[in-house]
């Protein structure tokens, strides 16, 4: 549970056993309203690559009734999975699934993708689908989720390992 907290690190050097993992948001809210929601991935506790150009992503989304609808695309992105203008009502918050693809492995990049439904600070349901990467190789052992102001209020991000067959 996230509640009043600046950020939320998972070491994922205690879950060696799995190869990829999965990351379960439930209603994480931000104190502040219309603020960009960030995963980083990072080499220790205190060391994250947070930087441009440490990312690329691609995504596309959908407005409330699909009238809107977009692409985008960041080749120097800060944050390997970022939601924008994530509101802070209350009974709000991102919902949905994250995977993070081989982050121990430094021989490869870290990959992720993702499926996450919020609202805006204008009151539009959003539905972001997209996939990132760490543009450097490097054993990606912990990751962090923060907004790019303010604390979590409230939610819930769970961390589950999955093992190859």
């Amino acid at each position: 549970t996230a509640s009043n907290t600046n950020e939320k690190i998972f070491n994922l050097d205690l879950f060696t056993a799995f190869n990829n993992y999965m990351l379960l948001l439930d209603h994480v809210k931000p104190v502040t309203d219309q603020v960009v929601a960030r995963f980083q991935t990072g080499t220790s506790a205190s060391s994250f690559a947070d930087a441009n150009n440490d990312y690329e992503n691609v995504s596309s989304y959908s407005y409330n009734n699909l009238s809107s609808v977009g692409d985008t695309y960041d080749n120097s992105s800060v944050a390997i999975i970022q939601a924008t203008n994530v509101s802070s009502d209350s009974g709000l918050g991102l919902t949905g699934t994250c995977f993070l693809h081989r982050p121990l492995d430094s021989s490869l990049h870290t990959n992720a993708t993702y499926n996450i439904t919020y609202v805006t600070h204008l009151s539009y349901t959003i539905a972001l689908s997209g996939a990132g990467t760490r543009l450097a190789l490097s054993d990606d052992a912990y990751l962090r989720f923060k907004f790019s102001s303010g604390n979590i209020d409230s939610g819930t991000i769970t961390l589950y390992g999955i093992k190859d067959a």
